[in-house]
């Protein structure tokens, strides 16, 4: 597997999507893609990278392999971990899938919260 693990992040705006950063020398890039449930990902990185510091929570990962665009993932997890090669940060993700289904069910959930308020409001019950 050749892969290519790229950073990216929303723009200020948040209408779309900006490159930070190509991680060279990320190592043991993996993937899964299961049926019916959410591609995951994961990698390590030397925690003396440079480019290290654009790895955060609010990360977006999109990994390619062999040229093949696999999929855009979101930061899960980093941990720091050390063995006899050096210090390294394992960095865990899930497929932005689970990100946009937070932010959908959240928005439904404030939705319908906001009907229910606004009937009772009105005298009216969703009964």
């Amino acid at each position: 597997m050749d892969a290519t693990v790229i950073i990216k992040q929303f723009n200020s705006t948040r209408t779309g999507i900006d490159t930070i950063a190509y991680l060279e020398n990320a190592i043991n890039v993996g993937y899964k893609l299961p049926v019916n449930d959410l591609y995951t990902c994961s990698f390590r990185l030397p925690a003396d990278d440079p480019k290290a510091s654009y790895i955060t929570p609010t990360s977006l990962v999109e990994i390619w392999d062999n040229g093949e665009y696999i999929a855009l993932y979101l930061v899960d997890t980093i941990q720091e971990a050390t063995d006899d090669s050096g210090h390294y940060l394992d960095v865990s993700c899930t497929h932005v899938r689970k990100f946009l289904q937070r932010r959908v069910l959240y928005s439904i959930t404030m939705t319908t919260l906001y009907q229910k308020t606004d009937c009772h409001m009105n005298g009216l019950t969703t009964e």
